[in-house]
């Protein structure tokens, strides 16, 4: 996910936040650059977390991303009670606005993971809100687009040369068995009986 994917989404369709929607990188680089009138919410990447690889022929894994949408009120009252009491509907509209929605590159839509308290001084109040989305790396099928694979595994399967046939030599394990290479009558005898050439047709062309 991208936070500036989300940024723009939440200034379109969450309107209690009036557009003012940013961006950074932690909390802590927010609150040293960001200036303090009004509402505000910045949209911050957290951590994810990926499964073990779901096949044994195929690297597909399923990654579960996080993002923190960081909420700082004004604070207009020294105990805070007055944004105590908007934080909910905070919540509200937030999940009015991202849960269900699928962003850009995701493969599942965004679910809601819970809140947190964050701190409060005399100038403003912050509480963030988490949310996740589901990523898949990796697919069952090899794409043909060098730009498009995800992992070295692809990456090196596409750089392989296509299969444009089989050659097959059979040495039959009986009856035909020369005895004078095999006295005991067993099969195989190192001898080539057939020989068999398939050539395989192909859509793309040569990479």
């Amino acid at each position: 996910m991208k936070p500036s994917d989300i940024v723009a989404h939440l200034r379109a369709h969450c309107p209690v936040l009036a557009g003012n929607v940013g961006a950074g990188i932690n909390w802590d680089a927010i609150e040293k650059a960001a200036r303090w009138e009004g509402l505000h919410a910045f949209v911050v990447p957290t951590d994810d977390k990926a499964s073990p690889p779901q096949y044994d022929n195929a690297l597909v894994q399923e990654i579960t991303e996080g993002v923190d949408i960081v909420v700082v009120w004004p604070q207009r009252d020294e105990p805070g009670y007055g944004v105590a009491d908007e934080v909910t509907a905070m919540r509200q509209a937030l999940c009015r606005a991202l849960v269900g929605w699928t962003p850009p590159g995701s493969a599942d839509w965004l679910v809601y993971e819970g809140r947190g308290f964050l701190l409060t001084d005399r100038a403003k109040v912050a509480y963030s809100f988490s949310f996740s989305s589901l990523e898949v790396m990796g697919s069952l099928e090899l794409r043909s687009d060098p730009a498009q694979v995800e992992t070295w595994h692809e990456a090196e399967l596409l750089g392989l040369s296509q299969l444009e046939g089989v050659d097959i030599d059979v040495d039959a394990i009986n009856p035909m068995v020369d005895r004078n290479l095999k006295p005991d009558g067993v099969g195989p005898d190192g001898r080539k009986e057939h020989h068999m050439k398939v050539d395989l047709p192909h859509d793309n062309p040569k990479p």
